[in-house]
């Protein structure tokens, strides 16, 4: 028998450079072994992996793994200095290619020292966001399942989202590491409908979620469930990051089925103890929470529609990469100014917002008002679309 480690990395491992002492190593690609009296230390791979691929357990340390490396040490009785170079090896292309070691012998897993989730690098007084947001009617997150299932992903693979603290009021009361997360999560389920103060950790900025089981028109509008997550845009350039949240962008995607969705870059926040301000220097979404008036005109840097709107945006659908009755299109690079317009084109007129909303001066008052978008296009995939003069607008 032999004695196992998989290392898992987000880049990809180069043979035999990356082993100890490399000249020693015998094999070709996809192969190294270097052998002693009695034993032998065989490197296999990298073999590349899908982000479904990837244990729950290694997601939580690093996002974005691509590839796996199995080092493996036979006999298993072989003496200690065989063991502590089986180690070393691993150690070493981890650390090479930004990785993590895992043990199933033991059910560890660690990384190198110098190899980091995420390096808090600075605190600017503004920054700059990658604004997650989906916007559905029905879905699992309308249930307990659904709300666990969505929490769950939270916490295997984007765990920066869940919160040190969380609450109904401000400074929050509970703290996570205190109460566990079992309390956090039947808390939430318990607390829906209500405003959580939640401060999740850095890169995160901020995460929501408002299922809307009574979805439709009403006095102030067409309202629906909505969930957001913020990340800082600095950690886009960090190792592993942008793959991992594309991934976890996809995966979230398919669980909440929305009608639309998109990733967007918000520039202009401003620190403010464990959470952020805004003021008109920064950029918020087209789009006011729960209130859906047609898709925005500047999509994002990623864009994610249901059969709702792929049948009204004919260059989306024929773009669109197909998961299940979901259309995605993003763009290689969130951190770039690309955007989905630039492959789809401009979003049709029949189902746009009608104007975007933009920072005016109030005529009653003086001062400065957003004026948010209150009408509604033509296209309307959820039956008759309000009418002006029924509901109030949300401003």
């Amino acid at each position: 028998m032999s004695y196992d480690l998989e290392v898992w990395t987000v880049e990809t491992p180069e043979m035999p450079g990356m082993l100890p002492d490399p000249d020693r190593w015998d094999g070709s690609a996809g192969s190294y072994t270097r052998a002693g009296r009695g034993w032998q230390v065989v490197v296999t791979g990298p073999h590349q992996v899908s982000p479904e691929d990837v244990p729950d357990e290694v997601a939580e340390v690093l996002p974005g793994i691509g590839f796996m490396t199995e080092v493996s040490l036979e006999p298993m009785s072989a003496p200690r200095s065989a063991m502590q170079l089986a180690v070393k090896t691993a150690r070493s292309i981890g650390r090479a290619a930004h990785g993590a070691v895992a043990d199933p012998q033991e059910s560890t897993v660690t990384t190198p020292s110098g190899v980091k989730r995420f390096a808090a690098a600075g605190r600017p007084d503004r920054f700059t966001v990658a604004d997650m947001r989906w916007w559905f009617t029905d879905g699992r997150l309308l249930d307990s399942g659904g709300l666990d299932a969505f929490l769950g992903l939270l916490r295997h693979r984007l765990p920066e989202a869940l919160p040190k603290r969380y609450g109904l009021f401000e400074p929050p009361q509970h703290r996570l590491e205190e109460t566990g997360f079992d309390h956090f999560r039947s808390f939430l389920s318990e607390h829906l409908g209500d405003i959580v103060v939640w401060y999740p950790r850095r890169p995160v900025v901020n995460v929501s979620i408002h299922p809307e089981p009574d979805w439709g028109v009403g006095r102030l509008g067409f309202r629906c469930g909505y969930v957001a997550v913020g990340v800082e845009s600095a950690a886009l350039s960090q190792p592993g990051w942008q793959a991992g949240l594309a991934a976890f962008w996809r995966r979230a995607s398919g669980l909440i089925s929305p009608f639309y969705g998109e990733v967007r870059t918000l520039r202009g926040y401003i620190r403010s103890g464990a959470s952020y301000a805004v003021d008109m220097e920064t950029d918020e979404s087209p789009t006011r929470g729960p209130f859906w008036r047609g898709v925005p005109r500047d999509p994002g840097q990623a864009c994610v529609c249901s059969p709702r709107y792929l049948s009204l945006w004919p260059r989306f659908a024929e773009a669109a990469e197909l998961d299940g009755d979901l259309g995605f299109v993003e763009v290689d690079d969130w951190l770039s100014e690309d955007t989905v317009a630039g492959v789809t084109g401009a979003v049709p007129d029949a189902i746009a917002q009608r104007h975007t909303p933009s920072w005016v001066r109030d005529p009653r008052h003086g001062g400065w008002v957003k004026s948010w978008n209150t009408a509604y296009p033509p296209a309307w995939p959820f039956g008759d679309p309000p009418h002006a003069d029924t509901v109030r607008g949300v401003r």
